[in-house]
């Protein structure tokens, strides 16, 4: 086999018979000449008769070039030419297909799957047996001996990939074990083009059983995948999302937020964010500003257009922000901030949770009550307080209470009694000084943490000291209260569990005041620890904790210390299941490791309840690599384009077609075609063989010239005068009652005002340039799906640079009865999906101050065929931010770059060739339909004429002219 790219010959040793195109051109190039007419008559025909010697006539070049081209078609087409051919094996050995069949081979499963049955169509052909193995694990291993062909065939229609990585070192034992010692087997590899850290291994083995092809993806087609960050991380990055290759060039991803309100509720795309790889970048973030309530209603990312087990990342309780009020007993604050208990507290909780400031009561009369409370040095709380708070411990909330001179210098009494409920443990009177001039004891450094201590695997710096501190009174329960200690024992950290939360205490101050602990990292990430402990409050104090690790066990750490069973699976195509039975349940620390067939991939519920731990393909911090470039095989080659197409019969076709044409020429040359009477013009001649090549060898269709001047009329004529759009939904009703409606808007404006517009064009934002229209109608139906990368990016660049998108759901007159509900109606719902992509300025109902209400006609509402909704624009108020951030917003001359409403203007507007309205108005009649087309006028204006009205310069020079 011949190959030259992407095409190859199955019989090359036939083009040797092109070097005879020379000796053909040399044997075609003489032709006899035309025979003359003459009368029959016997006396004419011997008195002409004449001894002369003739010559025979030369052959056109144009018929010659035919037949050269017919010679060549043959030639070419018993070469047995094939366009995307698939690379035959020699050899006579078995022949082994191994197939990458984990989840980073399901993007372009059947390209495998159709070399794969190539590969065995060859072996048919041969007669030799077949080795068809997978590489990823399963339950239960595929046999590895030989098939026949036509069980390799079946086996191969079953095998579909796993939500595993590979696992080639096993699959490689196995293929050792059957054909170590037989003859030398071919051995097809069906990579995915990644490494896994065993390509080398994997490719030293086989070679070792015979001749190894390895197939991989081109570079830049290799698996897309989202990682996810380290678990301690995870709180805080939780809306940077990292996406990984294995290189390739300049690429962006969209990445989706999909959020979910409830267990039964349907899950969202909530927002997109773009991951951009640079030229040769393995990795990209995509960032995510998402309010703290959306934020913890996440519940995957995934990446846009891809459905693989790579391409989901599942989110579980660590993901989620929490929110933790402080408050502080003292009043320091103002006149001294860097010192106070709150600059330290929000300082190291602000990576980690969302912080919030204030006095206990507003804190927990808060609509969403905070996941932690910090009391940062509060001796005493009133009975009201504290059953308030006793409740919000019970229904899931962890009070982190620390120490100070307030409450040091409590009453004695009151705290030996343990009289305070809020204390974990009983405290002495007075606090203890450590290290002072008239102190018999030093300043005391921190052990390292229990393992059933919460804080267990924080190293604990050397330098950090307490100098005083409140001690706890001697109990059977303090060793099991304390959660960390000083070097003589005494407790730094008491905790209990009560109820659903958690009662902590710190024996020192939130401050520098007694200790260097604020000081240090340890401080920070002691307190992210109390935070992660949190299982967030219920509705009640009896229901049970549904958002992280409510544990009802003496200590957090116990919690950590749980098993977890798998919930939802998540298979090889993106897919999540609930999984039936009961699987086998798996440590917390499984989840530090890449997805097993013990711990498949998917969201793990804590036994008993509680805490949820996500399983995603890649482990925590884990990367994408490409294969090694040097590698111990036969021959490396790419997955092919295509599907084999064999294109000898198509060429000796062309070549039949030209024979029949060339026939025809000669009869017509030498005057044996019944209707020639005159030589061919060579003019016409030479039309005909370009007609006859054309029709003969051409095998595409060649795309009229004149779409190209098409698409340059319309950009002209669009760009020469004032024409309203709208977008093309493809329900004919719906658009061509649009079309109806821009078009009678565009004759009112005409007769009302200098704007002398032609008829309105429908254009799709797939494929369509925008940047011609000042305003685009949009009528949202509840079908209305997602629009692709491009068409967002266009859009988006349409608003950006001055256009106006008028968005109408048209849902007006039902939309109170979804409200009743707290519903959205179907259409809103499709436009949400809809702005999810775009980048779009923060979004506000029109102000009665606004531009739209005077920029024609003076209107305090903008009616259509129905009326009462809100419309919306963008935000005035940020404007300026907007403008320092280089935002859709601001730019425009002011105007905004978006319209949201649900009155369904088009049909308002819309009228038939006699002037007849095409639609009712509900339910203001004729007035509401004028109202209607002053709104339709002021829109337009606005979007040609900018913010001007708005400008209060000119109002003096208005005043004067009309008082004229």
């Amino acid at each position: 086999m011949l190959s030259l790219g992407p095409l190859a010959f199955l019989s090359p040793w036939v083009l040797l018979g092109l070097a005879a195109l020379p000796v053909i051109w040399w044997l075609v190039r003489i032709t006899p000449p035309a025979p003359r007419e003459a009368w029959f008559p016997a006396l004419r025909l011997y008195l002409g008769l004449k001894e002369e010697e003739r010559s025979s006539a030369r052959t056109p070049w144009w018929l010659l070039l035919l037949r050269l081209v017919i010679a060549a078609l043959v030639i070419l087409g018993l070469a047995a030419p094939v366009l995307n051919p698939v690379a035959r094996l020699g050899g006579e050995g078995p022949l082994v297909v191994l197939i990458d069949d984990g989840w980073t081979a399901a993007q372009d499963w059947e390209a495998r799957r159709a070399m794969a049955e190539a590969r065995i169509a060859e072996a048919a052909e041969t007669g030799r047996t077949v080795h068809l193995l997978g590489t990823a694990p399963r339950e239960t291993p595929l046999p590895a001996g030989p098939q026949t062909v036509a069980e390799a065939r079946a086996r191969l229609a079953a095998l579909e990939p796993q939500p595993l990585l590979p696992d080639r070192a096993a699959a490689a034992a196995r293929l050792t074990e059957v054909l170590e010692g037989g003859p030398r087997a071919d051995i097809v590899w069906l990579s995915d083009g990644l490494d896994h850290g065993q390509a080398r291994a994997a490719a030293s083995a086989l070679s070792q059983l015979g001749r190894v092809t390895l197939v991989a993806p081109e570079p830049g087609e290799t698996p897309r995948a989202l990682a996810p960050g380290a678990p301690e991380e995870a709180s805080a990055a939780a809306t940077q999302v990292r996406a990984v290759r294995a290189g390739g060039g300049a690429e962006t991803l969209t990445v989706h937020a999909v959020a979910q309100s409830g267990p039964d509720a349907t899950p969202r795309i909530a927002a997109s964010a773009p991951a951009a790889f640079a030229d040769g970048e393995s990795e990209a973030v995509a960032a995510f500003d998402l309010p703290l309530a959306l934020r913890n209603e996440i519940v995957r990312f995934e990446i846009a257009g891809l459905a693989t087990t790579g391409a989901r990342l599942l989110i579980d309780d660590r993901w989620q922000r929490r929110t933790v009020g402080i408050v502080s007993g003292r009043a320091i604050e103002a006149a001294q901030p860097l010192l106070s208990d709150l600059y330290y507290l929000e300082k190291a909780l602000e990576p980690v949770a969302r912080v919030m400031r204030g006095d206990l009561d507003a804190l927990l009369a808060a609509t969403s009550a905070p996941d932690m409370i910090v009391l940062a040095d509060v001796g005493r709380l009133v009975p009201s307080e504290v059953e308030a708070l006793e409740d919000w411990i019970a229904r899931g909330g962890v009070l982190v209470r620390f120490a100070g001179p307030r409450l040091a210098a409590a009453e004695a009494g009151q705290i030996a009694a343990g009289n305070d409920a809020l204390l974990p443990v009983r405290l002495r009177g007075g606090g203890r000084a450590l290290g002072g001039a008239l102190t018999w004891e030093r300043a005391q450094e921190l052990q390292p943490f229990d393992d059933t201590s919460p804080f267990t695997g924080l190293e604990v710096p050397g330098d950090v000291s307490v100098s005083r501190q409140v001690l706890a009174e001697p109990a059977p329960d303090l060793p099991q209260k304390t959660w960390a200690r000083l070097a003589d024992g005494t407790p730094l950290v008491t905790g209990e569990a009560r109820g659903q939360g958690h009662l902590v205490l710190v024996h020192v101050t939130a401050n520098t005041q007694w200790s260097a602990l604020p000081l240090s990292g340890l401080y920070p990430a002691m307190l992210k620890r109390l935070v992660d402990i949190a299982p967030g409050v219920t509705a009640a104090a009896s229901g049970p904790a549904t958002s992280p690790a409510a544990s009802g066990t003496a200590t957090p750490a116990a919690a950590e210390a749980r098993r977890f069973r798998l919930a939802t699976a998540l298979d090889e195509r993106g897919g999540l299941s609930p999984v039936d039975g009961a699987p086998a349940s798996v440590p917390v620390t499984a989840f530090a490791e890449p997805p097993s067939l013990a711990a498949p991939p998917g969201l793990y519920a804590a036994e008993g309840g509680g805490a949820t731990r996500a399983m995603n393909a890649l482990a925590p911090g884990a990367a994408l690599t490409p294969l090694p470039s040097v590698i111990e095989i036969y021959q490396r080659i790419p997955y092919a384009t295509g599907a084999e197409r064999a294109l000898g019969p198509w060429l000796l076709a062309a070549a039949l077609a030209l024979a029949l044409v060339d026939t025809l020429l000669g009869m017509i040359l030498r005057g044996l075609h019944p209707g020639a009477r005159r030589p061919v013009p060579r003019g016409a001649a030479v039309l005909a063989l370009a007609a006859a090549l054309g029709a003969g060898v051409t095998f595409a269709p060649v795309p009229p010239a004149s779409a190209q001047q098409a698409d340059d009329a319309t950009a002209l004529a669009a760009a020469l005068d004032v024409r309203l759009a709208y977008v093309r939904t493809g329900d004919p009703e719906v658009d061509e009652l649009t079309e109806a409606g821009l078009a009678a808007l565009t004759r009112v404006l005409a007769a009302r005002t200098s704007v002398e517009g032609e008829d309105p064009v429908a254009v799709d934002p797939e494929s369509d340039p925008l940047v011609f229209y000042p305003l685009i109608y949009w009528p949202v139906l509840p079908t209305q799906g997602p629009l692709s990368d491009a068409a967002l990016k266009r859009l988006d660049d349409y608003m950006r640079t001055g256009g106006m998108v008028l968005f109408d759901t048209r849902d007006a007159q039902i939309a109170p009865i979804y409200s009743l509900g707290q519903g959205a109606t179907p259409a809103t719902q499709a436009l949400r999906q809809l702005l999810g992509g775009l980048d779009l300025p923060p979004l506000e109902p029109v102000p009665d101050d606004h531009v739209l209400t005077k920029a024609f006609y003076l209107l305090q509402e903008f009616p259509g065929r129905y009326t009462g909704s809100q419309v919306w624009v963008a935000a005035q108020e940020n404007r300026t931010e907007l403008e320092d951030a280089g935002s859709t917003g601001a730019t425009n001359d002011g105007v905004s770059p978006i319209v949201i409403g649900s009155h369904d203007w088009a049909a308002a507007w819309a009228t038939d060739r006699s002037g007849r309205p095409l639609a009712g108005v509900v339910p203001g009649g004729e007035r509401q339909r004028e109202l209607a087309y002053r709104f339709g006028v002021n829109l337009v204006m606005y979007a040609l004429t900018g913010n001007y009205k708005a400008d209060q310069v000119h109002v003096p020079a208005l005043l004067e002219r009309l008082g004229q």
